[in-house]
């Protein structure tokens, strides 16, 4: 019964790993070494404030770190996976709040420049699905044979006005963007760098 049970802990155990390897980071964190000029940026997957003096985070490699909250110096989330209708306002100030940062701390600026792509692209993409039925209203749109899945490890390795190209477990694909949906086309977009 023992073995039995500790077999099934270690395979639970074994999936939740897993699982948490396969989640895309959030956002990247700030971070200033208190009573230091030590800054770094993390990219991370969840971040939780415990109390006045600590904070905690899970990495985007799966590494748990606990910090110290006055060394916090901002949060920058990368873009959602859906638009709300306030989508632009809230690219418009996280855009604002990247420039902010990059020029008050120029030791993260990489990091930092990867969330600007991205949201610069999912602004992008949002103002596009705004402008499509206005630009022209009289032309049919083409009918989607069957909304298309993606495999779930799909990473976006390149694109094109018209398609995609995203490689995953079996190989290497070029989809057409009309055949994904806006929640496609983020996800994907917050997968490449």
């Amino acid at each position: 019964m023992i073995k039995v049970l500790s077999a099934a802990c270690v395979l639970l155990l074994l999936g939740c790993l897993a699982s948490l390897a396969q989640q895309e980071p959030e956002g990247v964190l700030i971070y200033q070494q208190p009573s230091t000029s030590f800054t770094e940026a993390i990219e991370y997957r969840s971040f939780r404030q415990e109390n006045a003096l600590y904070s905690s985070l899970v990495t985007s490699s799966g590494a748990h770190k606990r910090m110290k909250s006055g060394g916090v110096v901002a949060l920058v989330p990368y873009p959602p996976g859906t638009f709300e209708p306030v989508f632009e306002d809230t690219a418009a100030t996280v855009l604002r709040k990247i420039s902010a940062l990059q020029a008050a701390h120029p030791q993260v600026r990489p990091q930092l420049e990867i969330a600007r792509i991205k949201w610069a692209r999912a602004l992008d993409v949002f103002r596009q699905l705004q402008q499509a039925p206005a630009s022209a209203p009289s032309l049919p749109r083409p009918s989607r044979q069957k909304e298309r899945t993606l495999p779930p490890d799909a990473r976006l390795t390149g694109a094109t006005v018209d398609t995609a190209m995203i490689t995953h477990a079996s190989g290497v694909s070029t989809v057409p963007l009309r055949a994904l949906t806006s929640a496609q086309i983020l996800s994907l977009n917050a997968t490449s760098r």
